[in-house]
């Protein structure tokens, strides 16, 4: 027998989650979009799926639940065929919503609230960015389409398939652990990718939307910008600006994340975020308009990339067990150095992982993750070098150095500390 306040507890939550998704469909029926299910009958639905897991409990069967999904099922497909009848219009979103919504009701009644929680949120929010998606779905190409379904197959087949326990002879490289580390990192990408491809803001923004993506190629592609029209050198000077700060905000985010630290994060806090506001001193110092042009980046993720990342991650970490071992610990500061030539991402995403295994030190660790940055950025300047733009060079590269000096010296104080 059902608690009457458990009852009516349910019954109330049930309302709440319907009318959450209810009221969107309400405000766009405002919109003047044709919704023909309202806040009412959302509440309605969600209440009834409660109710027959109730009922069901109380008759002993589940015949009941069956039954209340094929009258929603009935009742949806019906509304359908009359709505089509009537106006011609061949949209099921509000349809299929309404069956995710009697599920919930139903979760509810089996006392799953938190995932009741979760569907009926997520449910409003794809409803809610109707406009978005279908403007995404617009600029997104085919070769996109494939490396985003090529990422699902990563991130959902692949890696629930590695095992989760160290597999190399020194007992550091633990192949499920690092490919997660790879899936989240390309999902940071994806999403910084997509905003990139949204955001209609001209070469400053996509620089710094860019930086989080990747700040090497956001550059070279600010470079060629210049090239194709030369009076944007001023806007891509603050482009190239933002993109160093945030590629040293990603380094930091990367190796919270990695560590789950807080005493690493606060001490990657002062030479970053010094870093950052020096930066920006120089970007506010010589603003300009933003809307000017963009940056294209053509690819979010290539299996090819997250290969070669994989490789390099891998490969050093078992360089650096060697280091330690067998020659001399202190060639771990040279070696990471060239290898943040190489991918800054990956000497990170290596540093912290190391941390995490117990090889390092936090106060090592976070004089790695400095000079990891450090490289990362002095290495930009050569990339504006490369690019054949000698104003934009000159421009850059002397409060660059000033700031790798200020830098290398809290780098150097740091390494003559004791570490604990």
């Amino acid at each position: 027998m059902v608690e009457p306040l458990v009852f009516f507890g349910k019954l109330l939550f049930s309302a709440l989650l319907g009318g959450l998704v209810g009221i969107e469909r309400e405000f766009n029926r405002k919109l003047k979009l044709n919704i023909p299910i309202g806040v009412r009958t959302m509440v309605f639905i969600c209440v009834f799926g409660t109710l027959s897991v109730l009922l069901s409990e109380l008759v002993n069967t589940s015949f009941i639940i069956l039954i209340g999904l094929a009258g929603i099922i009935a009742f949806s497909a019906l509304s359908y065929y009359a709505r089509f009848k009537e106006h011609g219009e061949k949209g099921l979103t509000t349809y299929t919503s309404a069956l995710i919504i009697y599920l919930t009701g139903l979760l509810v009644g089996f006392d799953e609230f938190l995932i009741a929680v979760i569907i009926s949120v997520m449910t409003a929010t794809v409803l809610s960015a109707r406009t978005e998606l279908h403007r995404l779905a617009k600029v997104i190409s085919r070769k996109e389409l494939r490396a985003t379904i090529l990422f699902a197959i990563i991130a959902l087949v692949i890696l629930p398939l590695l095992p989760n326990k160290p597999v190399d002879p020194f007992g550091i490289f633990n192949p499920f652990q690092f490919w997660l580390i790879v899936v989240l990192l390309s999902a940071f990408s994806f999403l910084s990718y997509i905003l990139l491809k949204v955001v209609k803001e001209g070469l400053v923004i996509s620089g710094f939307i860019g930086g989080f993506l990747n700040s090497a190629v956001t550059i070279l592609g600010l470079i060629e910008k210049v090239k194709e029209k030369p009076v944007l050198r001023r806007q891509a000077f603050n482009g190239i600006l933002l993109s160093i700060t945030a590629s040293l905000a990603s380094s930091l985010i990367v190796s919270l994340a990695i560590t789950a630290s807080l005493s690493i994060f606060i001490e990657l806090l002062t030479p970053l975020l010094l870093s950052s506001l020096f930066i920006l001193l120089l970007f506010f110092r010589d603003r300009v308009a933003v809307r000017d042009g963009r940056v294209d980046i053509k690819n979010p993720f290539t299996l090819l990339s997250a290969l070669k990342m994989a490789v390099l991650i891998f490969l050093f970490l078992q360089g650096v067990y060697l280091l330690r071992e067998f020659i001399n610990p202190s060639l771990i500061y040279p070696t990471v150095a060239v290898g943040a030539m190489i991918s800054s991402l990956a000497m990170i995403i290596s540093v912290s992982s190391l941390y995490v295994a117990g090889e390092l030190s936090p106060g090592l660790t976070v004089i790695l993750v400095t000079l990891t940055s450090l490289v990362s950025v002095l290495n930009k300047v050569l990339f504006v070098k490369m690019g054949g733009d000698d104003l934009l060079y000159k421009r850059l590269w002397k409060p660059i150095l000033l700031w790798g000096l200020v830098i290398g010296a809290y780098f150097v104080f740091r390494h003559f500390l004791p570490v604990h």
